[in-house]
């Protein structure tokens, strides 16, 4: 059950990996269980699967409130990221999915609205203080991921790979970490607009984090995102590893 999620992780620092082109400069193995030193926690969503075979890494937690769950270009991709993960977070739109509803690493989640929202419409009630009543897919799946992570009581919260860099393309997705990510080019305004979008999901998220007193940095390599306080990802790794 959703509820006896809250506070698990109180007091435990967790990252949030995005999926931009920097996690191909990010040395994800800093964030491996080895079984020994102390437990990172991480989140991660959607293809993340793809990186898999550079990286012997692998998320405590998968997020998943996308649509592409539907689409068989990208199932087995994303089925491939619960799989190898300890536990996802899903959708509960997917729970007569019979292809996702085969994992028993799954705890379901409601969201708050169900179809698109414009940046006109996204409020600060967004954020809610408790994810049993839905959480907001609004712009990224990393908001949805980031309101799961307040409400396990992670502090702080560093963000990874979300690098706020759209551009068009060809030939091959440069906007993410690997080029078959997504086949699909958007032009520049429309890049703008989920920029716009995206940047207001985040603000919503420093505000709701604010009030349940976590910290959110963004250690992403040359990521573009404003709204959160910088911090060298290497940096974190430096002090002397504790016992587990």
């Amino acid at each position: 059950m959703i509820a006896n999620l809250r506070n698990f992780g109180k007091d435990e620092r967790c990252f949030i990996v995005g999926n931009g082109a920097s996690l191909n400069v990010t040395p994800l193995e800093l964030l491996r269980d080895d079984g020994v030193t102390t437990k990172e926690y991480t989140f991660a969503t959607n293809m993340i699967s793809l990186m898999f075979g550079s990286t012997a890494w692998r998320p405590t937690y998968m997020v998943l409130t996308t649509t592409a769950l539907d689409d068989p270009q990208y199932q087995e991709t994303i089925l491939k990221g619960i799989r190898e993960s300890e536990w996802a977070f899903i959708w509960d739109r997917f729970k007569d999915d019979l292809a996702v509803n085969m994992f028993e690493n799954i705890t379901w989640i409601p969201v708050i609205h169900d179809g698109p929202v414009t940046l006109a419409e996204a409020r600060n009630s967004f954020w809610p203080k408790d994810i049993s009543k839905g959480v907001s897919k609004f712009a990224t799946t990393t908001f949805a991921a980031l309101q799961i992570a307040v409400y396990m009581g992670f502090n702080p919260i560093y963000l990874v790979g979300v690098d706020m860099d759209w551009k068009p393309f060809k030939g091959g997705d440069t906007n993410h970490f690997h080029p078959d990510y997504n086949s699909r080019s958007l032009t520049k305004e429309k890049y703008a607009s989920i920029t716009k979008a995206q940047t207001k999901a985040y603000r919503i998220a420093l505000a709701g984090a604010k009030k349940a007193g976590v910290e959110i940095f963004d250690a992403t390599i040359d990521g573009k995102l404003d709204v959160f306080e910088k911090v060298d990802y290497r940096s974190l790794f430096k002090v002397s590893k504790r016992k587990r």
